[in-house]
C-alpha cells in the first residue's frame, strides 16, 4: 500500500498540528510505503524531526502556485500512489488518483467579510465543489463543519466522515520571562478578525472596572501568533485600554508553554464568532481549566454544557461571564469537573486510526 501525504502546512498553527499529530501516529505502520510532501526548508525539517525510517519525503512546489496543480499531476504519474491525503483544501485535480481531503472550516464563505480577497474566496470555493464532486471522502472535523460544508458543496453526505481532533497534554514549565502570577485570564490564537479579540479586551476592561477594589487585580494574558491584517488595529486598541496596565501580550509560544499558561489560569476566553472545532477549548478542559467561549460554529457541539456559552460580539455578556467565574469558586470547580469530563471523548490516537482506516477503505 502506497499512501502519499501532503504535509506543506505542517508549520502552519492548528492546521499544522493536525498533520503533526496524525503524522506521528500513522507513519511507522511497517505495511504502508508512505510519500511525504513537504514545501520549503521548515516543513522538510519538522517532516523529518519525525524521525520517520522508511518513508519518502519529497519536496514539492509551493502552496496555492500556478505550479501547484502540474507538479502534483506529475507526482501522482511518478510514484502512483493508491491514495492521496490532503489535510486542507488543495490535492491533485488533474489526475485519477482516488484522494481524500480534510475540511476544517468554511469561515470564508459563511463570512465573506474575513475573507482576504474576493479572488480568494473563489478559489476556496471553488476547490471545494471540486473537492465533492472528486474526492472518494471527505474528513470534516466536526458536524457543524460537515453540514456547512454541504451546504457550500451539495455533496452526498456518505461522501463524509465527521473524525474529530484529538488533545494534546504535554505539561512542563512556563519559562517565560514576563511574570505571570494568577490571577489571570487567557486567550490563546490569533488576531484574525473574526477573533473578535477587541471585543475581548472590552470584556476585559468592565471585569477590571468591577475589580477596581480587591486587592490583586485579574490580568488578561493574549497568546498565540498575531502578525496579521488588522493585528496593529488589535495593538492599538490595547494600548488605548483603560485596563492596558493589566493586559499582557507573549505572542506564540510552544506547546509546553501553552498548557501550563492555561493550566494556571483562571479560564480560558474565546470570543471566537466562528471555529471549525476550538483546539484551544478542548485542551483547556482536559487541563481542568474552565472555558468562556462564543458559540459560533462547532463551539456548542465540541464544548457541550462543560463551558460558559455567550453570543458571538455580545461584550457584556462575555464580561458578566468572566465575573461569574471570579466570584463563584463553586462554579469554577463544576466547570473543571465537567470540563475533564467532556475532554476525554477527545484524542489524538482516535484521531489518527479513524483517518488511516478512512485512506485504506478509500484506497481499494
Amino acid at each position: 500500500m502506497k499512501i502519499a501525504i501532503d504535509a506543506r502546512h505542517i508549520s502552519k498553527g492548528g492546521i499544522g498540528e493536525y498533520i503533526r499529530e496524525i503524522l506521528n501516529r500513522i507513519i511507522h505502520e511497517t505495511n504502508i510505503n508512505f510519500l511525504i510532501v513537504g514545501a520549503n526548508e521548515q516543513s522538510l525539517n519538522e517532516i523529518k524531526a519525525l524521525k520517520p525510517e522508511s518513508i519518502n519525503v519529497i519536496r514539492g512546489p509551493k502552496m496555492f502556485s500556478i505550479w501547484e496543480q502540474i507538479w502534483l499531476a506529475r507526482f501522482c504519474r511518478t510514484y502512483k500512489p493508491d491514495i492521496f491525503f490532503s489535510p486542507h483544501v488543495t490535492f491533485p485535480i488533474f489526475s485519477s488518483c482516488p484522494t481524500v481531503l480534510t475540511v476544517h472550516d468554511t469561515i470564508w464563505l459563511n463570512y465573506p467579510q474575513y475573507a482576504t480577497s474576493r479572488l480568494a474566496r473563489t478559489y476556496f470555493l471553488l476547490m471545494l465543489r471540486i473537492a465533492a464532486w472528486k474526492c472518494k471522502k471527505i474528513i470534516c472535523i466536526s458536524k457543524s463543519t460537515a453540514s456547512d460544508f454541504s451546504h457550500w458543496t451539495g455533496v452526498n453526505s456518505s461522501r463524509i466522515e465527521i473524525i474529530y481532533n484529538g488533545v494534546n497534554l504535554t505539561h512542563g514549565h512556563p519559562h517565560i520571562s514576563q511574570q505571570l502570577d494568577p490571577p489571570y485570564f487567557v486567550y490563546v490564537g490569533n488576531w484574525k478578525p473574526w477573533k473578535r479579540v477587541p471585543d475581548l479586551i472590552a470584556a476585559f476592561e468592565l471585569v477590571d472596572a468591577a475589580c477596581a477594589d480587591k486587592e490583586v487585580r485579574p490580568k488578561l494574558i493574549l497568546a498565540g501568533r498575531h502578525n496579521y491584517n488588522h493585528s496593529d488595529d488589535v495593538a492599538s486598541r490595547i494600548q488605548s485600554s483603560t485596563a492596558k496596565e493589566y493586559i499582557q501580550v507573549l505572542g506564540e509560544l510552544n506547546r509546553s508553554q501553552l498548557n501550563s499558561l492555561i493550566a494556571s489560569s483562571i479560564a480560558l476566553v474565546n470570543p471566537s464568532e466562528y471555529e471549525g472545532f476550538g483546539l484551544t477549548l478542548v485542551e483547556a478542559m482536559a487541563l481542568g481549566t474552565p472555558v468562556i467561549a462564543a458559540s459560533g460554529g462547532s463551539v456548542p457541539e465540541v464544548m457541550g454544557n462543560a463551558g460558559i456559552l455567550v453570543q458571538p460580539r455580545d461584550v457584556n455578556s462575555l464580561s458578566n461571564a468572566m465575573l461569574s467565574i471570579i466570584n463563584n469558586p463553586e462554579l469554577q470547580n463544576t466547570l473543571t469537573e465537567c470540563g475533564k469530563n467532556k475532554a476525554n471523548e477527545f484524542s489524538w490516537n482516535k484521531t489518527a486510526q479513524l483517518t488511516l482506516d478512512v485512506l485504506l477503505n478509500a484506497a481499494k
